[in-house]
């Protein structure tokens, strides 16, 4: 397949917001729940890994339904190979968050310990629970496709588009499976709309102009 775009890191991809260094000087502690979960995010870009997970840890105990936190900080966890202490973070979330934060922890664990199908599992599991909620899909479409499952990922990122139409991975990704089955004027809008959403995305115009080329289109 082409370039499939990868998962963006978990806290801003559920935030909606990159950094905000002009908080790297603020007191945590007066901080609402979302300012510091973006605080959070600074530290952790500036590799203050200690002080992202404070924060992280105290948005979690005043807002344990605030489910970006958990995911930022299992992400972290297991980017710097603390796999057990995410899944200790997992057995914490039947307390304080939900079923489906569990649901969504385990398998983002599974996920990056390349355990596809119980990240599959758990991730469908999750879906269940929380049908609205974007990052379901968004995470069983990235564990499909990693396991090579395309019978069910066009479903799946369709359901993704539904619920958060400004994605511009997930048109990106669905662009590149339909490019993939020969069904290139789908591909060419998806690719279209990718490159629209995240013009500085390089693999989504390099599959636009591939897309082009099979359909005899103009860049």
């Amino acid at each position: 397949m082409g370039d499939l775009a990868a998962g963006s890191r978990a806290g801003k991809l559920a935030s909606g917001q990159g950094k905000t260094g002009d908080l790297a000087s603020v007191d945590s502690g007066i901080l609402g729940f979302k300012a510091r979960h973006n605080l959070a995010a600074v530290y952790q870009d500036m590799g203050r890994r200690a002080g992202a997970e404070r924060c992280w840890r105290q948005v979690m105990r005043e807002r344990p339904d605030f489910l970006p936190a958990w995911l930022a900080l299992a992400e972290m966890l297991l980017a710097a190979g603390r796999t057990e202490e995410a899944r200790a973070l997992a057995d914490e979330a039947p307390a304080m968050g939900s079923e489906a934060t569990t649901a969504l922890l385990r398998g983002l664990i599974a996920l990056r310990t390349k355990d596809l199908p119980e990240a599959q599992r758990r991730f469908r599991r999750a879906a269940e629970l929380a049908p609205e909620l974007d990052l379901c899909h968004r995470y069983l479409s990235h564990a499909l496709l990693q396991q090579g499952e395309r019978a069910d990922v066009e479903a799946v990122l369709r359901r993704l588009i539904e619920l958060a139409p400004d994605d511009a991975e997930a048109y990106h990704n669905l662009g590149c499976l339909l490019l993939e089955l020969r069904r290139r004027e789908e591909a060419l809008s998806c690719l279209q709309l990718a490159v629209k959403l995240r013009p500085g995305y390089l693999p989504s115009q390099q599959m636009l102009r591939q897309a082009l080329t099979q359909t005899g289109g103009e860049g």
